[in-house]
């Protein structure tokens, strides 16, 4: 399931970015209330996945949650059309913490679980 989220209000789930609303495909975030930060952050949409959200399908592998807010090391399965899947790798810049609120950027889409 995807959620659709717009500037000013905190996440309320940690997810990948998809599909925001800047045509390069990034978003800026702020932390300040997870970790006082108030400098706007670059993140990034996973590369390969569609902008039409209803025809992706992926998987996800990630680590365990850490207790450092910038490490995270993952990967994105996506499937396409019976052929082998393309593998992604996924890092702080591609994950969108919960808490954490956009900024400069009018909406973002993201799959819904909680993995921090």
């Amino acid at each position: 399931m995807w959620w659709r989220w717009l500037r000013m209000r905190p996440f309320p789930v940690t997810s990948s970015c998809y599909s925001p609303s800047r045509e390069d495909e990034t978003c800026f975030v702020t932390t300040a209330s997870l970790d006082g930060e108030s400098n706007h952050k670059t993140h990034y949409t996973v590369p390969d996945t569609e902008r039409n959200l209803e025809s992706l399908s992926a998987t996800i592998e990630c680590e365990q949650p850490q207790p450092d807010l910038y490490k995270f090391v993952g990967r994105m399965h996506i499937y396409r059309n019976n052929q082998e899947p393309a593998v992604r790798s996924l890092g702080p810049e591609n994950l969108l913490l919960k808490g954490a609120t956009l900024k400069n950027t009018q909406k973002i889409y993201g799959e819904l679980r909680d993995i921090v």
